[in-house]
């Protein structure tokens, strides 16, 4: 019985291993030179989830760690701006690190339809200091908010006090359409309120002052701040409900109207 139980053990622990392991690799142009900044990330087979994400460095590879949960396969994707988007169905390995080797990017064609080029827009995208998460790439429910899709990207925590974080750095700010929503700095009313399927984009970037902002000064903060943007022709109806639901006072009014 005893050594029936240490198998069982074993067998359980080594299937949780399993499903954690880091994938390696390195991303080319077809003259067979590093490209540097391409947007690699993993989706579920079932539901298309991204499940983690990374940038290749200057010599354009990329290391992430993933977590496979209870999936054997999964999609892996590269994005690079001016080249075909590149994606593979791999076997979740049973070791903890699996390499892909090089992948080598195929250029756009100009002569092809813009949408057969440029096909579905990948869930992230890094550039320069920015990351850009692609809303509708994230499952939601129909009654979830904004705080729910952010829960859901990968790279950003919540702690218990609800503080957040992006792979690991403090978030100062959170506005939506690039202002402060109703007032509040960090944007509690609009990730409680905010319903997540009138949300584009989640971009984090920098935190600036309003002066770093204006003179085009570089960050020195150290921090992260979220910008959502709302989807055309779904702000308007969004705020006026809002406004309503809220109360009348006077901050909330004043701060309503610019999304009209």
């Amino acid at each position: 019985m005893k050594q029936l139980f240490l198998f069982l053990l074993l067998a359980f622990s080594t299937t949780l291993f399993a499903q954690r392991f880091t994938l390696e690799g390195q991303v080319k142009d077809p003259d067979a030179i590093s490209l540097e900044g391409a947007t690699v990330y993993v989706q579920s087979l079932k539901d298309s989830i991204t499940m983690a994400y990374g940038i290749t460095n200057k010599t354009g590879q990329f290391s992430i760690n993933i977590n496979a949960e209870e999936e054997t396969k999964l999609l892996f994707n590269v994005a690079y701006l001016g080249y075909q988007p590149y994606s593979k169905d791999i076997d979740v390995p049973t070791e903890n690190k699996f390499n892909m080797g090089t992948v080598t990017l195929s250029d756009q064609i100009e002569e092809l339809d813009v949408v057969s080029i440029i096909g579905k827009a990948p869930p992230i995208v890094i550039k320069k200091d920015t990351i850009e998460y692609n809303a509708d790439s994230f499952k939601t429910l129909a009654n979830d908010r904004a705080e729910d899709l952010l829960k859901k990207l990968p790279g950003v925590e919540f702690d218990i006090d609800g503080n957040i974080t992006v792979n690991g750095v403090e978030v100062e700010a959170i506005n939506v359409d690039g202002m402060e929503f109703f007032g509040e700095k960090m944007g509690d009313i609009a990730l409680k309120n905010l319903p997540s399927n009138v949300i584009s984009k989640v971009q984090v970037t920098d935190y600036k002052t309003n002066l770093q902002k204006f003179t085009g000064e570089e960050s020195d903060s150290g921090t992260k701040e979220i910008n959502i943007k709302i989807k055309k022709g779904k702000n308007t109806a969004f705020f006026g409900d809002l406004n309503g639901g809220v109360g009348t006072d006077d901050k909330y009014q004043a701060n309503a109207t610019y999304s009209k």
